[in-house]
């Protein structure tokens, strides 16, 4: 037994150090912090040879996962971590202290400290010697030599870093002089040395200019009704975040402008803009995107114009030429009409930002027809939102997958779409799962009283009913609340249960339901069905209650088991207008002594 217990010690121990150690990074003023989870303090060793820092940790052999070590610091200091089974090794970009310390019940902290810089520009006096004191162009002169030392010192230093960083690009070696005169007053951008910051960077001009449009832009330009979905803002936001850093740190490039497109479909101009001056972004789509973000963020104040061809436009460009454009040139009828149809396919949100400058333009042009429209749209689309739900009906014919859309928005309309997911699933015979149930739970006690609530109870006890959960349905049937629905839960309960092969699931309905509940909800046939199934179980007690018939009287020959093996035991069965559990519950009692009887009798003849 102990080797037993000992191998089981051991092989527990294995699987606890099967999986590698997590390494997690924290960045500060003027250290970075990397901890290795290896879920205890352990003996480490380190090594270094000028770069390059190894950390081997005594006892651990299943390796460290590198991959959130620099989701959270710069590669600056520590500008790469590579590992093996038993430790790390960390590649430095700077000449900076490594601190490695256990910590408690957690693992190895290992900081990357900058060195403290020594400024050179304090002079100490020393007290102790006399000297003969100094002309005073001497001292300024040695002052401005060890100011200039520092300043080379330190402009060498960021010049590397910089450079390092693949912020800076040198500039390439001039060739010597030819005796042929030639101009050098001008010099190529390229070959000079550029260093900018990460703010110069994000606001530098921008080079790409849109150009005078002869002919609309590409219709994925302005095509704002297809850059978002139905979908949780949250959700669609937190997706296109998360996927914007790839594999190995990359940007992906498009998925930038996807983000952007993203905000201005939910109008918030300013987020898409600060997405692009953010990573950097430039081009001919950028500078029409940002002019899209100016006038969503302040759709009233006409700070955001760019002029298109008026009546060349044609889909959403035609909305966006309307409002966009400052030109002279009258919008025509058919243009008009555009117009008006590219409108309507705007989310409803859009539609009220961009609603009453698009009806200003056309009315001020004369097309009151077409303003009406716009603001016919408008109202007609919000009536329908705040005066009327989809009824059940609609929901009805809808697939499980646009239900489960509907149901995760969490609005007015939820109930139903629950109420019409549930009944699809129970005609399909398919038991819901825990999520979906315990989503629709909460809404029966949020909405509790409510007949949209009864009827989601009464769904969610038919499906306790497909669970082969009968004991629970019959719970929510006999529920004062459910009056109402008792019959339809019951009589589908037992639908079911005649065609269950589980006799004890049967009996069990038969007393918790009893005769006069059956009587009540089930009709003859359902009644008759069940008691014909308690029957062959050779329940005959049972199934005469069952049906509301007097029980048998059992004659003193039947009462009385005459055996002829010695000391049998008679059963004695309980005279009982009805049966009740109890009864039941004796009946059984008795039959287990007789059988405990009749083999102690057995065996003591043999």
């Amino acid at each position: 037994m102990k080797f037993f217990v000992l191998f089981i010690a051991a092989l527990s121990t294995g699987a606890a150090h099967s999986e590698p150690a997590v390494i997690k990074s924290g960045e500060h003023d003027d250290f970075s912090r990397l901890v290795l989870y290896t879920g205890k303090s352990q003996s480490w060793s380190m090594r270094r040879q000028e770069q390059l820092v190894s950390i081997a940790i005594e006892g651990w052999n299943s390796g460290f996962d590198t991959s959130r070590v620099f989701s959270m610091i710069p590669r600056n200091r520590v500008t790469s971590v590579s590992s093996d089974l038993s430790g790390i090794t960390l590649s430095l970009d700077c000449n900076c202290d490594v601190v490695v310390k256990p910590v408690k019940r957690d693992g190895i902290m290992v900081d990357v400290r900058d060195k403290p810089e020594v400024d050179s520009l304090t002079f100490s006096q020393n007290t102790t010697l006399k000297r003969w004191p100094e002309r005073e162009e001497l001292i300024l002169q040695s002052k401005n030599d060890e100011i200039l030392s520092v300043f080379t010192r330190k402009l060498s230093e960021s010049i590397a870093h910089a450079e390092t960083q693949g912020v800076l690009l040198p500039a390439e070696p001039r060739a010597p002089k030819k005796k042929t005169t030639s101009d050098h007053s001008q010099i190529a951008d390229t070959l000079r040395i550029r260093t900018t910051s990460a703010t110069q960077r994000a606001a530098k001009t921008r080079q790409d200019e849109l150009p005078p449009y002869s002919i609309c832009p590409p219709d994925n330009f302005g095509d704002i009704e297809n850059w978002g979905t139905e979908e949780p803002y949250s959700q669609q936001i937190g997706a296109l975040r998360q996927s914007l850093v790839g594999e190995f740190d990359t940007l992906d490039e498009d998925g930038v402008i996807q983000l952007a497109k993203l905000y201005l479909y939910f109008a918030m101009g300013a987020e898409a803009n600060a997405v692009f001056e953010i990573f950097g972004r430039t081009g001919h789509q950028v500078e029409f995107l940002r002019i899209l973000g100016r006038l969503l963020d302040n759709p009233g104040t006409g700070k955001a114009t760019y002029d298109l061809p008026q009546n060349e436009c044609i889909g959403t460009q035609s909305v966006w030429a309307a409002v966009l454009s400052t030109s002279r040139e009258m919008i025509t009828e058919t243009q008009t009409k555009k117009i008006t149809e590219s409108f309507d396919r705007l989310p409803q949100h859009l539609k009220s930002v961009l609603g009453p400058k698009l009806i200003s333009r056309l009315q001020s042009e004369g097309h009151t027809a077409g303003a009406s429209v716009i603001r016919n749209s408008i109202a007609q689309k919000v009536s329908s939102i705040s005066n009327s739900q989809p009824s059940i009906s609609d929901f009805e014919s809808l697939e499980l997958d646009e239900l489960k859309k509907i149901i995760s928005r969490t609005n007015a309309s939820t109930p139903e779409a629950i109420s019409a997911f549930l009944k699809q699933q129970i005609d399909r015979n398919t038991p819901l799962d825990a999520t979906m149930r315990q989503v629709a739970s909460s809404f029966v006690v949020q909405q509790k009283g409510d007949s949209i609530a009864l009827e989601i109870a009464m769904l969610l006890a038919k499906d306790s009913v497909n669970r082969g959960n009968y004991s629970d349905a019959v719970r929510v049937a006999l529920d004062s609340s459910l009056e109402t629905h008792t019959s339809e839960i019951l009589s589908f309960a037992a639908s079911r249960l005649v065609k269950e092969e589980n006799n004890s699931k049967i009996a069990k309905f038969a007393l918790q339901v009893g005769s006069q509940r059956a009587s009540r909800h089930l009709d003859k046939k359902e009644i008759r069905a069940i008691s014909d199934r308690l029957s062959e179980m050779e329940l005959p007690a049972l199934s005469r209650s069952f049906q509301a018939l007097p029980p048998l009287y059992y004659q003193p020959d039947e009462v009385e088991i005459v055996s002829e093996i010695p000391n049998a035991v008679n059963i004695a069965r309980p005279e009982v207008a009805e049966l009740t559990i109890k009864s039941a519950q004796e009946l059984l009692m008795a039959s287990r002594q007789a059988r405990q009887g009749a083999q102690v009798a057995l065996e003591s003849s043999e």
